[in-house]
């Protein structure tokens, strides 16, 4: 139960420290790809990796959607949602590389100025579920939203 406590105790301090270095920032419109076909699959607000985003110093662009934990968006939408960084999911198929390609290859998404910009954040999809990594994937996402605050 000691290390259990102590183990719980260093995870919030250190996602403690992510918000306090995140805090004086515009929070970023994140986009969250976990693939795309007919549009683009992604998380709603409900999602945990939403709290992940919000805590790293970033909004969903879909957290409005509170009915779905999961969904497909259309291309359209997320367009006019103008996301400043698209967090990508990084596992099995297609790989990581494959799905960057896609998205820049993509004639809507090719256009948002985080595609031509290269605002990718790859991160694995265990990393976004509830687990011990949590503090781990706070301080990935911050790294990638506000590098400038991490060198």
């Amino acid at each position: 139960e000691d290390k259990a406590a102590a183990f719980i105790a260093e995870q919030k301090e250190r996602i403690a420290q992510v918000e306090e270095k995140v805090s004086r920032q515009e929070p970023l419109k994140v986009l969250v790809y976990d693939f795309g076909g007919e549009g683009v699959y992604t998380c709603g607000g409900t999602n945990f990796e939403t709290l992940l985003i919000e805590k790293a110093g970033g909004k969903n662009i879909f957290d409005d959607v509170t009915d779905k934990q999961w969904f497909l968006a259309s291309y359209e939408e997320v367009l006019k949602r103008e996301p400043d960084v698209i967090v990508v999911h990084d596992y099995d198929v297609p790989s990581l590389e494959e799905k960057i390609k896609s998205i820049k290859n993509d004639p809507g998404l090719s256009q948002l100025a985080c595609v031509k910009n290269e605002k990718f954040i790859p991160i694995t999809l265990e990393s976004v579920l509830p687990g011990a990594r949590m503090a781990y994937s706070v301080e990935l996402l911050a790294q990638g939203f506000y590098p400038e605050l991490f060198n």
